[in-house]
């Protein structure tokens, strides 16, 4: 769970808008939107709940220059491409190489030819995606690597399928002889890069690993849930707009909406700016739940804030921490298949396919080994059947017990083969005739 907390390593302070005068709709060259406030207004003891908060729904939502709903459906949609179709994007040594990748070509290639429509390599676009996630950290080393803060936008799927040959092309023209794929990149050569950031980008992909799971329920997509989130993440920023200095927690509902909001880096820091006066830290890795931890006491505090100042509740359905991430369904990792030793064989369905011979008779075989694992019969006289090519399935009725035909066990250190024998005959009395 990321929380909230104001940094004093930005330069950019200006002073914070009151709830009768802000104004989030002049620009300042420098700095983004600007704002002004009574210089006597001082913060609240932060002991204390205060009457009134600093600004209204309204006037914060003027001070956001995205549209939050449409980006935060991108992101909920980049998460789960990422987390269901690369899971290998997780894996070490390919996170390393994909640093490597970011750091010398990607962010130089953007400084010298900006272009937020250019498409990067997935596994590129998943370390800038984790990167961005920590904003100060990204604003200073992207000076740091290329001398300026490099921007990002979360294309529409239309979008992105316009650009990526194009995106290719630029790619490969800048970028010589290291593969636009990243399954191309050879890996082993680059074991001594050292990464020029001051955030482990590494370490943060795996962090954002738990985020995704928690994120990933079908309800994330859904407009209406992302438009109640967009929402709640307004009046987060006014509690943390009032009591500046508390460390408030998200539910997961609205911190998607917030990682949206930073992977616009422009943007966040125009918002944030006029917002707050500052770049608003996001700090991830403050996730130990054990009682009185510093995690749970901010969600403590935030939830009292929350109850002071709104009618709706913090909490929210289908928003909170369920548990560390799940094995994938259906899936296995390399360590997972390692250690498996014995098991059983599920079979959903079996299908014989374009009959060669009519016959009156089917027999089918399942051998494991040299074992008979079961026999499925049929008559096929009873089917009419008038040509060949028949097929025949064999699978559970709507009463059966179990969603599997056949079932049974295996052992990893004794493998076996599994075959089938397939026998075709004319019936009569208590003999097979022309078996096929």
């Amino acid at each position: 769970m990321a929380n909230m907390e104001k940094s004093h390593e930005s330069n950019n302070v200006i002073n914070l808008p009151g709830p009768s005068n802000v104004n989030c709709n002049t620009w300042n060259r420098d700095v983004g939107y600007t704002s002004t406030i009574d210089t006597g207004s001082q913060p609240p003891e932060y002991h204390q709940i205060v009457p009134t908060l600093r600004s209204n729904v309204e006037q914060m939502r003027k001070c956001i220059s995205i549209d939050l709903l449409s980006a935060s459906q991108r992101e909920a949609n980049f998460l789960r491409m990422i987390d269901r179709k690369a899971p290998i994007l997780y894996q070490q040594s390919v996170i390393e190489n994909a640093v490597r990748r970011y750091e010398c070509f990607w962010l130089p290639m953007q400084a010298a030819q900006p272009d937020v429509r250019n498409i990067p390599p997935l596994d590129v676009h998943w370390v800038w995606h984790c990167h961005m996630l920590s904003p100060i950290h990204y604003q200073q080393d992207c000076e740091t690597i290329c001398g300026t803060m490099i921007d990002h936008k979360l294309l529409s799927s239309d979008e992105i399928q316009q650009r990526y040959e194009q995106s290719v092309s630029i790619w490969q023209s800048f970028c010589g002889d290291e593969p636009y794929d990243f399954l191309s990149s050879k890996m082993n050569n680059h074991q001594s890069y050292q990464s020029r950031s001051s955030y482990d980008i590494a370490a943060a992909a795996q962090r954002q690993r738990n985020f995704n799971y928690q994120i990933s329920l079908p309800h994330y997509t859904s407009p209406k849930f992302i438009s109640d989130a967009v929402e709640r993440y307004l009046n987060f920023l006014l509690l943390k707009q009032t009591y500046t200095d508390q460390f408030l927690t998200p539910c997961y509902d609205f911190d998607i909406v917030w990682h949206t909001h930073q992977v616009h880096p422009h943007s966040y820091l125009r918002d944030c700016t006029a917002i707050f006066g500052w770049l608003m830290k996001h700090d991830d890795t403050v996730n130990d739940r054990n009682k009185n931890s510093k995690l749970l006491k901010g969600e403590a505090m935030t939830k009292r804030l929350w109850a002071a100042h709104f009618q709706t509740g913090f909490w929210r359905r289908g928003s909170m921490y369920r548990g560390h991430p799940a094995p994938s369904f259906l899936g296995f990792e390399a360590q997972d298949l390692s250690s498996i030793t014995y098991g059983q064989v599920h079979i959903p369905s079996i299908t014989l396919r374009e009959i060669p011979l009519q016959r009156e008779q089917v027999r089918l075989k399942l051998l494991y080994g040299n074992k008979k694992v079961t026999t499925f019969n049929a008559d096929l006289t009873s089917k009419q059947v008038t040509k060949s090519g028949f097929s025949l399935v064999w699978q559970p009725t709507e009463n059966s017990a179990s969603p599997s035909v056949v079932k049974f066990p295996f052992e990893r250190r004794n493998p076996k083969e599994l075959s089938l024998e397939l026998e075709l005959f004319d019936k009569v009395f208590l003999q097979k005739k022309d078996v096929v």
